[in-house]
């Protein structure tokens, strides 16, 4: 999908870079790694019945610049941080750069105890120096 970054994210990064090359040493960190949900469904807010079965779709825009490579993850927890899909997570491997990738994935509401689903996106870059990034939404329970 070729889809644009929003100028936002666009403006942040530039702005990250132009810090970046101001005095910085080898050992100062470079430009962040970035993630964020352009789009989503159900939209975020959205009510989910409890012990519904929910199909999660989205579009993430990216930035890695820490690593050559990291796992993108679709997780999906209670107010808990219970897993509600641990057999269905769903990952993608991006490359270093900027871009956008699509993820889907489900999961069942039980049917009791859960008030709140969030539903993260987790960018884990594979250099073992680099923090992991998220982005989330979030979703009421009814009965």
């Amino acid at each position: 999908m070729n889809r644009s970054l929003p100028l936002a994210l666009a403006l942040l990064l530039s702005a990250s870079w132009a810090l970046g090359c101001r005095g910085s040493s080898s050992s100062e960190p470079g430009a962040p790694n970035l993630l964020s949900i352009s789009d989503i469904s159900p939209a975020d807010g959205t009510t989910l019945g409890a012990g519904s079965s929910v199909t999660f779709a989205a579009t993430l825009d990216y930035a890695l610049n820490s690593s050559g490579a990291a796992a993108i993850t679709l997780i999906v927890q209670d107010q808990n941080g219970r897993v509600l899909n641990p057999d269905n997570e769903v990952t993608t491997i991006v490359s270093q750069g900027i871009g956008s990738v699509r993820l889907t994935g489900q999961a069942v509401v039980p049917a009791t105890g859960v008030s709140l689903v969030r539903v993260i996106f987790a960018l884990q870059p594979t250099a073992p120096v680099s923090t992991q990034v998220t982005a989330f939404a979030t979703y009421p329970v009814r009965p």
